[in-house]
């Protein structure tokens, strides 16, 4: 029993320090690192495209026949007009001029129908000559702080201290004495 007691004083006292010198480290870690980047970018865009439109009618357009006549009073008598007188005839138009017998001359002109063709080829060309630029700019920054800092705190052995230990284990051994002795 008092081996046993004997050693644990022993380790409480060698592990306090106050026999010996003691140290703690602290380490306090900083550091900064800063990346920029810039990226740009520039877009071109050409159009030199040719558009031709070709448009093409093969067609013919009909008339109909159709009858204009008037009448006018004139004073002249003229025999060769009262069975009537073909005046104009070809392939558009028949003019006929007829005279009665109060004197009123009357014109009848006649268009005949027609069968007229239409034909057109038409090319239209159109070319672009479009240029388009456009330039983007992008700017992208970091930064990393780091920091490292090392501290060591060394104290020597007091003798307050000392003493304060000696004056416990003195009370202890007292105590433990008069306990072994009864």
């Amino acid at each position: 029993m008092r081996k046993l007691l004997f050693i644990i004083a022993i380790c409480s006292l060698s592990s306090c320090g106050i026999f010996r010198k003691s140290s703690k480290d602290k380490l306090l870690t900083n550091s900064q690192a800063t990346s920029e980047s810039t990226v740009k970018s520039t877009e071109l865009v050409t159009d030199k495209s040719k558009i031709t439109i070709k448009e093409k009618a093969d067609t013919s357009v009909t008339t109909k026949q159709q009858t204009v006549s008037g009448a006018v009073r004139i004073g002249l008598n003229m025999d060769s007009l009262v069975n009537g007188l073909t005046a104009i005839s070809n392939d558009l138009v028949d003019v006929k001029m007829v005279l009665d017998s109060n004197g009123i001359l009357t014109t009848t002109a006649v268009v005949k129908p027609q069968h007229i063709p239409f034909q057109f080829d038409r090319t239209t060309t159109i070319d672009k000559d479009v240029t388009k630029s456009g330039a983007t700019e992008q700017a992208i920054k970091s930064t990393i702080k780091q920091s490292s800092k090392t501290v060591k705190k060394e104290s020597e052995p007091t003798t307050t201290g000392l003493w304060a230990w000696l004056g416990m284990g003195a009370i202890a051994g007292i105590v433990l004495y008069f306990m072994v002795r009864r």
